[in-house]
């Protein structure tokens, strides 16, 4: 477990948990997101194929896209805050797990607004808060995910794994990859 940030979001009264393969672009994606709009979470890191036993749980509550696995990281769970003072009885659990959805429903909730001409502290808005260029930026961004990423997992884990297998168990087994 990894906790970035301080504390629980105070504006939002909610706390943000990620689930992820350490190693893979796509979580780093939800990562670096999640670091850009500077949102406080925790993070569960799990290797691959070890990951779904960690998800298994939470399987369930998810709704993926017909092309993503029940059990597809990463994994964003946001939940409400409940205390003494802000019970948050009539607010919901919310879980998203695919990058692109996290990285949206980041871009809506955490990012400056429009007119704010640079006075607000938030960072921009990743998608742009034109339709059309918005439109643009997804369609590129699904592009990348879909015709290039694959490709780049496989060839990745066909070097890894078939030229050099020894250093990879060495390298996963001395760094924090997972928990």
């Amino acid at each position: 477990m990894t906790v970035i940030g301080q504390e629980q979001d105070k504006h939002n009264q909610t706390a943000l948990t990620l689930r992820t393969i350490s190693f893979s672009h796509y979580n780093e994606k939800a990562r670096w997101a999640l670091d850009y709009y500077k949102v406080p979470y925790i993070e569960y890191r799990s290797l691959p194929m070890c990951h779904m036993i960690s998800m298994f749980k939470y399987k369930a509550k998810t709704r993926p896209s017909s092309a993503l696995s029940v059990y597809s990281t990463p994994h964003l769970t946001i939940e409400p805050i409940k205390d003494s003072v802000n019970n948050n009885k009539d607010k919901e659990t919310i879980a998203i797990n695919d990058s692109t959805k996290i990285i949206e429903f980041l871009s809506d909730q955490y990012a400056a607004p429009a007119n704010s001409n640079g006075k607000d502290e938030r960072a921009p808005n990743l998608y742009s808060n034109d339709e059309a260029s918005k439109t643009k930026i997804q369609a590129l961004e699904e592009r990348f995910n879909t015709m290039i990423g694959p490709h780049v997992r496989r060839v990745v884990y066909y070097e890894l794994l078939l030229h050099t297998p020894k250093s990879v168990a060495r390298s996963v087994g001395q760094h924090d990859n997972a928990g």
